[in-house]
């Protein structure tokens, strides 16, 4: 605390107009990053025993007219006064926070039932990935960098999200960073391979047509004229007897998405070659009466 006699000389000072109209506070920084130093100085432009120097939640303190001295700024912000006569100087400082840096590495498109690999990496205490666009939300922590294995199990956009905590995440949302990437999740190609598209055979005889589908989720063979429809497996055959009549039938193939592949067989009925035929004429010997 200043002494009456002091007050006295300032009050002396003062109405020999030795002390001027500013009185000079200044910070380093007054948006210093939270949990950070700055430097106050300050000058009273006068020589005399001291001023006060006032810091909010420290309290106040006797200092010289001009000086310096460091001020841990938390994550609240501090008002700092500079009283000297009659004069005051004022200065507020305000903490900031800072959003940790963030990467994240993912596929922009991914077919159903194959596996992609997910990265990140962040400079934060602590970091967080969900997943809100898939059938259960999922929630899972990491440290500052992760990955996992994603395997697609639906069709459409799947969402990830990831989401890195700085040192003071659970004061201030500026000191959360966070990404947002949406993973496309198609169906595999239907690919319907055939051996032939066309057989003929004589009626009774047998005709075999065989097939091979990948990236589909059923198959059915349809007799047109028939009106008959088969379930059939991803890779079989079908034996028809050949009729009098040719027939068509159409092997169709459902991809994973509901759209379909088809191909056509068509059995052709042909009739012997007579030409081709080994014949002869045989007469019967017989005793005439």
């Amino acid at each position: 605390m200043l002494s009456n006699s002091t007050l006295d000389e300032l009050q002396s000072f003062a109405s020999r107009g030795r002390i001027g109209r500013v009185i000079e506070l200044r910070c380093s920084d007054l948006q210093p990053v939270a949990d950070s130093e700055v430097t106050l100085r300050w000058d009273c432009l006068v020589e005399s025993e001291g001023a006060l120097l006032e810091i909010s939640d420290l309290g106040r303190f006797a200092v010289p007219t001009s000086g310096n001295r460091r001020v841990h700024v938390g994550v609240a912000p501090i008002t700092v006064r500079l009283l000297f006569a009659d004069k005051t100087a004022e200065a507020v400082i305000q903490p900031r926070f800072v959003a940790p840096r963030l990467e994240l590495r993912a596929p922009d498109r991914l077919i159903l039932g194959e596996t992609a690999r997910i990265t990140w990496s962040s400079n934060a205490e602590s970091s967080m990935m969900r997943l809100p666009g898939a059938q259960r939300i999922e929630e899972r922590r990491f440290g500052p960098a992760g990955g996992l294995d994603l395997v697609a199990d639906h069709l459409g956009p799947l969402v990830i999200e990831v989401e890195a905590r700085g040192r003071h995440a659970e004061i201030s949302n500026a000191a959360i960073t966070t990404q947002r990437h949406t993973l496309n999740i198609v169906a595999p190609p239907v690919i319907l391979m055939v051996d032939v598209h066309e057989r003929s055979a004589l009626p009774g005889d047998d005709a075999v047509f065989s097939w091979v589908v990948t990236g589909a989720q059923a198959v059915r063979i349809e007799a047109l004229e028939r009106g008959t429809v088969l379930q059939a497996p991803l890779t079989g055959h079908l034996t028809v007897e050949t009729g009098v009549e040719s027939e068509n039938f159409r092997i169709v193939a459902t991809g994973m998405d509901g759209i379909e592949q088809t191909r056509m067989f068509h059995l052709a009925s042909r009739m012997p070659d007579v030409s081709q035929m080994h014949y002869g004429l045989y007469l019967l010997a017989a005793n005439w009466e």
